[in-house]
């Protein structure tokens, strides 16, 4: 073989290849990192990026026009059944792409056009499975077809060639639905090889200048735990410490009135470019993962990766999902989910001894160059497809 040929695809509308949240950082990095390892990258998306994108060629599968879209406009069996029938555009953007080596899906919650495809030309069909979202979409966004997602589910599970799950939980759970465990990696979640390099601090917000610097990045969902945060360390009477929020989500508003209420204490910062985040990890003296026991088990904390990446001390709720990173090794101040008192011990035991806690945390850069960069996501991905690749990135140490 050549140089092998994917097709990389992702019909998830809500996943832009250029946007801001984790889904998209996962989508985009992993490509790149593919592409950099001399992988012959042709993505196919269905939400169109916002600006020009250079990172891999890139095409957005159109869907079919609907007869006529004044009939139950609003009915939401009828969107969903029209989103699971409509493939053909999927299909034709793949065919553009042909002939492949092997396709790449991200699991979305009516896409069979991938897998349509690769059996069309006998080539493998890798599934990347990063939540249950037949579950996720009727627990959170009123799913109204349960059963209909759930049968696209198991024929993905069922008929990939590999299953790549994004953590020990998601794991377990594809093989209960069906998946022959011999087929199912644990695949988790990765840092751009930017984030193991010593960076320039991010200057910190005017109105926390001269204090200590807790940081938190990410979504702002209710399982992420911001708004335990806000009443956990409002309630510590740190004075000496501020927190710098960064992100957007559905808490924003939450976040704002704290802001405003606190201006001195805390600085909410909303989205960046996730080019940024490595510079804002850099300036924290702590970072922070505040998940509740709300928390589903089954993700992989993409944050949570980063800060172990960029070398900086990390203060954690003891949830699954971070504590079966499975990195034992790593240096990570626990406290118990959803208790304010044990977020004040922790908070207050890592800045009372803050030099220590920073010396201890550049060693978990060498544990996220070892475990979780996109460049060994490729390297277990060709391996699982038996492709010969040199890869074209640079060596990257770890500062």
């Amino acid at each position: 073989m050549g140089v092998p040929k994917l097709a990389y695809v992702c019909t998830d509308q809500g996943i832009a290849p250029d946007g801001a949240k984790g889904a998209s950082v996962h989508y985009r990095e992993m490509g790149q990192a593919l592409v950099e390892s001399g992988v012959d990258v042709e993505a196919v998306v269905r939400r169109a990026p916002r600006l020009p994108f250079d990172r891999f060629p890139l095409q957005v599968a159109n869907q079919t026009e609907r007869r006529d879209r004044r009939a139950m406009p609003h009915d939401p069996v009828a969107t969903e059944l029209e989103a699971l029938i409509d493939q053909s555009g999927v299909l034709r953007a793949l065919e553009r792409t042909a002939p492949v080596d092997a396709v790449y899906e991200r699991y979305s919650i009516t896409g069979l056009a991938g897998l349509a495809y690769a059996r069309r030309h006998h080539v493998p069909f890798v599934l990347e499975v990063n939540a249950p979202l037949w579950e996720e979409a009727h627990r959170y966004r009123s799913l109204s077809l349960v059963n209909l997602a759930h049968a696209v589910a198991t024929e993905l599970f069922t008929h990939a060639t590999h299953i790549l799950a994004v953590s020990e939980a998601m794991e377990r759970r594809v093989v209960a639905e069906g998946a022959d465990p011999s087929r199912v990696h644990v695949f988790p979640n990765g840092v751009n090889a930017r984030f193991l390099k010593a960076t320039q601090a991010a200057r910190a917000p005017q109105p926390l200048t001269g204090k200590k610097l807790l940081v938190f990045v990410g979504s702002l969902k209710p399982w992420h735990g911001v708004e335990f945060l806000l009443d956990a360390f409002l309630a510590a009477r740190s004075d000496d410490v501020g927190l710098w929020i960064v992100g957007d989500g559905p808490l924003r508003s939450a976040v704002e009135a704290a802001a405003r209420k606190h201006p001195n204490r805390i600085v909410y910062e909303g989205a960046v470019d996730h080019e940024d985040i490595p510079h804002i990890l850099q300036a924290a003296d702590a970072v922070v993962a505040p998940y509740t026991n709300e928390s589903p088990d089954y993700f992989c904390p993409l944050k949570v990766v980063e800060a172990l990446a960029t070398g900086v001390p990390i203060l954690a709720a003891r949830v699954p999902a971070v504590r079966d990173l499975g990195v034992d090794a790593a240096d990570i101040r626990w406290f118990k989910a959803d208790s304010v008192s044990d977020f004040d011990r922790a908070l207050r035991a890592l800045f009372s001894h803050l030099p220590q806690a920073r010396r201890a945390a550049r060693n978990n850069r060498a544990i996220a160059r070892d475990h979780f960069t996109w460049q060994r996501r490729v390297t277990q991905l060709c391996d699982l497809l038996d492709w010969q690749i040199a890869a074209t990135a640079k060596p990257v140490g770890v500062g």
